[in-house]
C-alpha cells in the first residue's frame, strides 16, 4: 500500500515537471523517460529472479531495487521546481482544457485497462488453450515487453516528426488491428504470436504521447496529471479483474473479444475528440 501511494506521487509529479520544463517540446524527453520505465519493467524481474538463485531468498533484490532509487533521490534534491507555464486562464481555455482532460482520462482507462488485462491473461490464455507449454507462454509474455519497450524506443524518433495526435489514432488502430488478428485465428500459435509482437509495438507509446498531446492542448497542472494517472491506475485495476471473469464464464477466446472492444472504445473516443476539436478551431477561424 505504501509502495502504490509513494509510486502514484511520483508518476504524477514526474509527468507535471517533465510538462513543465519542457513545455510544447516535450515529447522526445517524455518518450524516453517512458522508455526507461520499460526497460525497469523487463530487468526488475531478472534482479529478484538472480536473488532467489544466489542467496535463496528474494530479500536482497529488494533491497537492490530500492536502492537503484538512491541517486534520483539526491540528484533531485538540489533541484529547484519550475515554474508552472500555464496561460492566463480565459472562459475558451477552461472548456478546452476541460474537453482535452476528459478524452485522456476516458482514453487511458480503456487503454491502460486494455494493455493490463493483456498482460495478465496471455499466459493463461496460451496454456489453457494448450497453443503451448509454460516454458513457451513465459517467453510470449517477456517478448511482449521487449518489444513494447523497443517501440518506445521508434516513438521518440515518431513523436518529433509527425503529429502527436496523429500518431495516437495510429498506435490505437494498429493495436485493434493485432487483436483481430487473435480473434480471427483464436487456435493458432502464430496468429497469437504475431498478435502479441504487433500489439506491443503499437501500443508503446500511447501513455506517453497521451501526454505530450495533453501538454500541447491544455495547461498541464498537477491536478490535470493526477486525474490522468488515476484514470490509468483505475482502468489497470478494474479491467483485468473483470477479465478474470469472463475468462472463467464464457473461455478464454472472450478475453481477447474485451480486450478489442475496449481498444476500440479508446480509439472511438479519441476520434470523437479529434473531430470536435477540429470543428471548434474551424468554427474560430470563421468568427476571427
Amino acid at each position: 500500500l505504501l509502495a502504490g501511494f509513494a509510486i502514484g506521487c511520483v508518476e504524477t509529479g514526474v509527468n507535471t515537471l517533465m510538462s513543465w520544463v519542457h513545455e510544447r517540446k516535450v515529447g522526445p524527453y517524455m518518450t524516453a523517460m517512458y522508455l526507461v520505465g520499460g526497460l525497469g519493467a523487463v530487468l526488475s524481474p531478472f534482479f529478484l529472479a538472480q536473488s532467489i538463485l544466489y542467496s535463496g531468498g528474494i530479500q536482497w533484490g529488494w533491497w537492490l531495487l530500492a536502492a537503484m532509487v538512491l541517486p534520483g533521490i539526491l540528484l533531485l534534491a538540489g533541484q529547484p521546481s519550475p515554474p508552472h507555464p500555464a496561460p492566463a486562464p480565459t472562459v475558451e481555455n477552461s472548456r478546452s482544457n476541460t474537453l482535452v482532460l476528459l478524452a485522456i482520462m476516458g482514453m487511458y482507462f480503456l487503454y491502460v485497462g486494455a494493455h493490463s488485462s493483456f498482460n495478465s491473461w496471455l499466459y493463461p490464455y496460451v496454456v489453457t488453450l494448450d497453443l503451448a507449454d509454460e516454458v513457451h507462454a513465459a517467453y510470449l509474455s517477456s517478448a511482449f515487453w521487449l518489444v513494447l519497450t523497443l517501440g518506445r524506443l521508434l516513438t521518440i524518433w515518431l513523436i518529433t516528426r509527425f503529429r502527436t495526435g496523429d500518431i495516437l489514432i495510429a498506435e490505437l488502430a494498429g493495436g485493434v488491428a493485432s487483436m483481430l488478428v487473435i480473434l480471427l485465428w483464436p487456435h493458432s500459435l502464430a496468429a497469437v504470436w504475431v498478435g502479441t509482437l504487433g500489439f506491443g509495438l503499437a501500443i508503446a507509446g500511447i501513455m506517453p504521447a497521451g501526454m505530450v498531446f495533453a501538454s500541447q492542448n491544455m495547461s498541464i497542472t498537477g491536478r490535470a496529471t493526477g486525474w490522468f494517472m488515476a484514470s490509468a491506475s483505475v482502468g489497470a485495476t478494474l479491467m483485468p479483474w473483470l477479465n478474470g471473469l469472463v475468462f472463467e464464464s464464457a473461455g478464454p477466446p472472450a478475453v481477447m473479444l474485451s480486450i478489442t472492444l475496449s481498444l476500440s472504445l479508446s480509439l472511438a473516443l479519441f476520434l470523437s475528440y479529434a473531430l470536435t476539436a477540429r470543428q471548434r478551431a474551424t468554427s474560430y477561424k470563421e468568427t476571427h
